[in-house]
């Protein structure tokens, strides 16, 4: 039985499970920037399961809640939560474009801003953590330990 915030794999492409309503499940690709959500069968994706055919995968963002955050890292990640529109509107196509055009008043960047938090609130689990900004400590290593650059000149 799948639940809410499982990955799951379909066609070689990782899914979050974002939100159950009773025999629809609405799911979003893991990869790319994409917020538009996709509807399936419940049904089907839990027989799958049972097939083979779908694969419930290992969330790669289950160690956010406990990375070392600064106060202003949390603080940052309450005000983006404050940000988001949380209504069942939000997990309509038309309603989530709606509600976010209506909240930023014709500010593109605030738009791209929203939509952009709101994929990551869905892809990294949906909780407060997962709108920690990207910076600092809490990013992990973000290279192999090579410096970056060409060498200077001797």
């Amino acid at each position: 039985m799948i639940k809410m915030n499982d990955i799951l794999e379909l066609n070689s492409i990782e899914y979050r499970v974002v939100q159950l309503f009773g025999c629809l499940a609405l799911i979003l690709p893991m990869k790319g920037q994409s917020v538009d959500l996709i509807s399936m069968d419940a049904d089907e994706l839990n027989d799958g399961i049972l097939k083979g055919t779908v694969l419930l995968k290992k969330d790669p963002w289950i160690d956010i809640q406990y990375r070392k955050l600064t106060d202003v890292m949390l603080k940052t990640a309450k005000e983006n939560y404050d940000l988001i529109i949380s209504t069942p509107d939000l997990y309509k196509l038309n309603g989530r474009k709606r509600l976010v055009q209506a909240y930023s008043k014709g500010d593109k960047h605030l738009e791209r801003r929203m939509n952009m938090l709101i994929g990551n609130y869905w892809r990294r689990g949906q909780s407060i953590y997962s709108l920690v900004p990207d910076y600092g400590k809490n990013t992990g290593r973000t290279s192999s330990g090579a410096k970056r650059g060409r060498k200077g000149k001797s």
